[in-house]
């Protein structure tokens, strides 16, 4: 008699896939010592973009790395106007009278930085000089 592997949902609910997680990704999932709050304004900036204000008013169906912001700066060559969002959000975080407010700010500004991030990861590989 074959036993049936364990199952943490019930019969007939919806499971997502899930693939293998990479060394990277277990430790952003189960934290560093020492870095536990760097994770949890990382993670809030992640679900900022993608489910909250950012997917809202930004992504129009697009994945994070697809979004108008990385097209317009496809377009340009050049990822100055990702700068200068994240630069203005933290200028207006600033100014905000409430603390979730200017958090919120903050968080978008983390996003565009990530975008940055991203845009530059795009680019063709610099020739170095020796």
């Amino acid at each position: 008699m074959t036993e049936k592997a364990p199952t943490y949902m019930e019969p007939g609910e919806f499971q997502p896939f899930r693939p293998a997680l990479t060394e990277d990704h277990q430790l952003a999932l189960l934290g560093v010592p020492g870095y536990e709050k760097l994770g949890d304004v990382l993670r809030r900036a992640y679900k900022q973009a993608a489910a909250g204000k950012g997917n809202d008013r930004h992504a129009q169906g697009q994945p994070f790395h697809e979004q108008p912001m990385q097209r317009i700066s496809q377009l340009l060559d050049a990822d100055g106007g990702m700068a200068f969002q994240a630069i203005k959000k933290i200028q207006e975080a600033r100014r905000l009278p409430t603390r979730e407010r200017k958090i919120a700010e903050l968080l978008g500004a983390i996003n565009y930085i990530a975008g940055m991030v991203i845009f530059e990861e795009g680019l063709p590989p610099q020739e170095t000089s020796e």
